[in-house]
């Protein structure tokens, strides 16, 4: 059995329209681990979401969360 890794090489959008008059944001990865950081509103997260939708498209499921304690149903 083989194993199959998804690699990203290379990450770039064009007027990315959060930000004032678009963004345009090229990133080369390289090869490891690759860190994102920054402060508060830098783009961290909405860097991981496009990359997130780009490989897997829009995913939206319902859920259906119960919450329980000691297996009784809480309400």
């Amino acid at each position: 059995m083989r194993d199959y890794y998804l690699v990203v090489d290379l990450f770039e959008y064009l007027n990315f329209t959060l930000y004032p008059n678009g963004l345009n944001f090229k990133y080369d990865f390289v090869n490891g681990v690759n860190l994102i950081v920054g402060g508060n509103r830098m783009g961290k997260t909405t860097f991981v979401n496009i990359i997130k939708y780009a490989i897997i498209g829009h995913y939206k499921e319902g859920y259906d969360f119960t919450r329980t304690h000691l297996g009784r149903k809480i309400e």
